[in-house]
């Protein structure tokens, strides 16, 4: 899904990334946010602050995997392998854009 449809959907996106609707309901419950019945320039806000907490963790998460990734290797595709290799029932990202 590109992120056109994923706007037409009722994703959310901030600089270049484009999350789902559902992508953002976890990560609001995540870092404890909550964007219902909030007027429509709160509930921006509130997204805009949760962008923020995860960008900063994504950062952190960069730092981290930086030591274990090769140039050019896609960060979150390792992630997603590692998390398989762990156990988790994840669905890898080819797979879940049915390609």
């Amino acid at each position: 899904m590109d992120s056109t449809m994923i706007h037409l959907t009722g994703g959310h996106s901030c600089g270049q990334v484009t999350i789902t609707r559902d992508q953002h309901a976890k990560l609001s419950k995540l870092y404890g946010f909550d964007t219902r019945n909030l007027a429509p320039l709160d509930a921006a806000g509130v997204t805009r602050n949760l962008f923020r907490y995860a960008q900063a963790d994504g950062l952190r998460v960069m730092a981290f995997l930086s030591k274990y990734l090769e140039q050019g290797q896609d960060p979150v595709r390792l992630q997603q392998e590692l998390m398989v290799e762990a156990g988790f029932d994840v669905q890898l990202e080819e797979e879940s854009d049915g390609a």
